[in-house]
């Protein structure tokens, strides 16, 4: 016997059991069922999932029962009467079903009809009438297509399209294991996904239809069907940013009422996935009700937001003929043997903004790396649904205070010489005075002291953050950082190779791990036409002809810029005119220009210094150069992207997970110097470099950071007591 037909003659004999008989008997009569199907089909007819299907003729056998045991009420009728007296020898139930699959109208609403049965349908508008599959459907289809060592293949091709998608932890291209992971992301990142799948295995569009039309619609709901939103787009509303959730339940409802002309009272929440702010948008939608997936009973108690349900399929009816079958008292044992019980949601979080608390151990300047995307992500969030506070365990006066984008409070003054412990306990007596919803930290001390003061605060999410490969190369670093990652309930990286090395470094769990690549701003950086390109140079000082080679980088060791003044030596002795612009400052400066001058090229590199906008400078250049050693996710190599410059870079894992392109050995000048003269003698390959990485650079928007910031924040949301 297979696994999946033990479990079920288990569930069979747990259900038949007098003691399980009695106490599930007791629990159907504290309140009444709304019973949830999705799909209704022929007998051994196939379905992607087979726990969406009940089968015709055990849905028929249902019917009669439930008739026999239930008084069958429209949904929005059992709801309004959820707190009246009823009858515990034969209780109110409802009939649901999700999706809107053809075969509603098809198999289920015969059956319905000819009993004159009431039951809701939940649609996906965009979906109606239309051969669309949902992306779990269509994953399923491709994995099916190809054999599974070749998915194997196919699923790393793809995923490198991805940047935010874990090289690790998906090791196995299983469907469960893509789809449990694609269920974390945003719907459209999905959906991203599964077509780049497709595209690999040349994947042909469905030609039958998939769901309901309205003339379909129509005709049930004129025979007494009544009919509920499922969003617009089927969209996992718990991973998808507030502003986007609000449309697809505000705007599918809208759309619903217009086209049924009839008022919509019911919502269903897609894979019934629910959270505060969720639940908050259905309210102030103007839905009577909304139900969930969780298994439970309608009674005074119910929120009327987060209307239980009890799941049918042929799991629980599809095997058996028995009359004496009871799909209620088998689903129960079902669900409750799975640990699917109903979750309730903190009251606190209904109907506020979400509360962020940003971490960092000091802010010198808005310029570095790390800084800058926080400036943004800060500014950027919604705050019609985000409320963001920065706390500095350091105060730095230098920065002004108009500067910040949000309130900010100081742990200690500048002197330093305040204790560990100190900085520990106001820390934490701060964060009870604020009460964050979400406490995220940046860099070492906030890392490690503040993820600690964030649970003795007891604050409900705590993220920590690694944005930088080799961000815990001494052993007491690696050790604290594991024993705040076990304190952590999130891990947010910033490239691939971060997260390659806090996996194995620091030991962080995979599935604690989310990418979130830099951001770029697209409407500043942007390509320069040749002509713009001479005037700029000319108002910089800096040679018309070219070539002009821009670095923008810390001058620090790990960016290895002497790699790039001994390239700037070789590619001068073949191109005279050549010049190398310095963007950046750092404790090396002094070390450099004196190698710069020792080398004799203090009129071919050029050191700009530290600069608030590095605009003009790749607006002159021909070529942007990065020669770090390590790197995270590279603001630098983006903004070069973004420019429309062709790029030569060091061949750093991080590096390769933003560019295709040229990239040289880490610390080999002379194959640095080799990679740009060629470019230089070869127009129209510098020119492709750079289309494409222009195009590249679109994946990394502010406007995708955002989204993607947004929609996991939202994930994060606790939904449990």
């Amino acid at each position: 016997m297979n696994t999946r037909g033990s479990v079920h003659t288990v569930r069979n004999y747990l259900a038949s059991t007098r003691a399980v008989d009695m106490t599930v008997r007791r629990i159907l009569t504290k309140g009444a069922c709304v019973f949830m199907f999705h799909r209704i089909l022929p007998r051994g007819q196939e379905c992607y999932n087979p726990e969406l299907v009940t089968w015709e003729d055990s849905f028929a056998r249902f019917l009669d029962w439930a008739i026999e045991k239930y008084e069958i009420l429209p949904t929005e009728v059992l709801v309004s009467r959820r707190a009246e007296r009823f009858d515990s020898e034969r209780p109110p139930c409802a009939i649901t079903f999700d999706d809107g699959w053809v075969d509603n109208f098809q198999h289920a609403f015969p059956l319905l009809r000819a009993r004159l049965l009431p039951a809701t349908i939940f649609l996906p508008i965009r979906f109606i009438g239309t051969s669309q599959q949902f992306w779990q459907e269509r994953l399923w289809r491709c994995l099916n297509k190809v054999k599974t060592s070749e998915a194997a293949q196919l699923v790393a091709e793809s995923r490198r399209r991805f940047p935010w998608f874990r090289s690790q932890g998906i090791l196995a291209p299983s469907e469960k294991a893509l789809k449990t992971f694609l269920k974390t992301r945003a719907s459209k990142e999905a959906e991203e996904f599964v077509n780049v799948l497709e595209e690999c295995v040349h994947m042909s569009p469905p030609s039958d239809r998939s769901f309901v039309n309205w003339e379909e619609v129509e005709l049930m709901r004129m025979a007494g069907i009544s009919f509920g939103s499922h969003t617009l787009h089927h969209t996992l509303l718990s991973s998808s940013s507030p502003g986007v959730s609000e449309i697809e339940i505000c705007k599918s409802r809208e759309e619903l009422t217009d086209r049924l002309g009839v008022r919509t009272v019911a919502f269903s929440y897609p894979w019934g996935a629910c959270n505060a702010l969720l639940q908050a948008q259905a309210c102030e939608s103007g839905y009577s009700f909304a139900v969930t997936a969780e298994a439970g009973l309608v009674n005074s108690g119910t929120n009327p937001w987060l209307v239980p349900r009890i799941a049918i399929s042929n799991s629980i009816v599809g095997d058996s003929r028995r009359n004496t079958m009871d799909p209620a008292r088998l689903s129960f044992v079902k669900q409750v043997t799975q640990a699917t019980l109903s979750r309730f949601i903190r009251a606190e979080f209904y109907n506020k903004r979400i509360r962020i608390v940003f971490l960092i151990d000091q802010i010198a300047d808005w310029e570095g790396g790390t800084e800058r995307q926080l400036h943004t992500l800060i500014t950027k969030l919604d705050r019609k649904y985000f409320e963001p506070i920065i706390i500095s365990i350091f105060e730095y006066p230098e920065v002004p205070a108009e500067s910040f984008p949000c309130p900010v409070l100081f742990i200690s003054s500048k002197d330093k010489n305040v204790s560990s412990l100190a900085r520990l306990v106001r820390l934490t007596r701060l964060l009870r005075r604020i009460g964050p919803d979400i406490f995220q930290s940046y860099f070492r001390e906030s890392n490690t002291l503040g993820i600690l003061a964030a649970r003795l605060a007891s604050v409900p999410v705590i993220i920590g953050t690694s944005r930088n490969v080799n961000c815990a190369e001494r052993f007491f670093d690696r050790f604290a950082l594991r024993v705040a990652a076990l304190m952590a309930h999130s891990w947010q990286c910033n490239s691939r190779a971060v997260s390659n090395y806090v996996l194995k470094q620091v030991k962080i769990r995979t599935q604690k791990i989310d990418i979130f690549p830099n951001a770029v701003d697209l409407s500043k950086f942007v390509p320069c036409r040749p002509e713009q390109r001479i005037v700029t140079r000319c108002k910089l000082g800096l040679n018309a002809e070219g070539p002009i080679v821009v670095s923008v980088a810390n001058l620090r060791l790990v960016k290895d810029l002497s790699t790039l003044i001994e390239a700037a030596r070789l590619v001068h002795s073949r191109l005279p005119a050549a010049q190398f612009v310095l963007v950046g400052g750092g404790p090396l400066d002094q070390g450099l220009q004196e190698q710069v001058f020792e080398s004799g090229l203090d009129k071919i590199v050029r050191f700009v210094g530290m600069q608030s906008n590095v605009i003009p400078y790749l607006a002159s250049a021909d070529f942007g150069v990065l020669t770090s050693r390590s790197e995270g996710s590279s603001n630098s190599l983006l903004e070069y992207m973004a420019a429309g410059l062709p790029t030569v870079v060091s061949d750093i894992p991080s590096n390769r997970e933003l560019v295709e392109g040229i990239f040289f050995t880490p610390g080999d000048a002379s194959e640095l110097a080799k990679a740009l003269l060629n470019l230089w003698l070869d127009e129209a390959a510098a020119q492709r470099l750079a289309e494409r990485n222009r195009r590249a650079a679109e994946k990394y928007s502010v406007d995708e950071f955002i989204r993607r910031a947004e929609g996991y924040y939202n994930r994060l949301i606790p939904t449990t007591c």
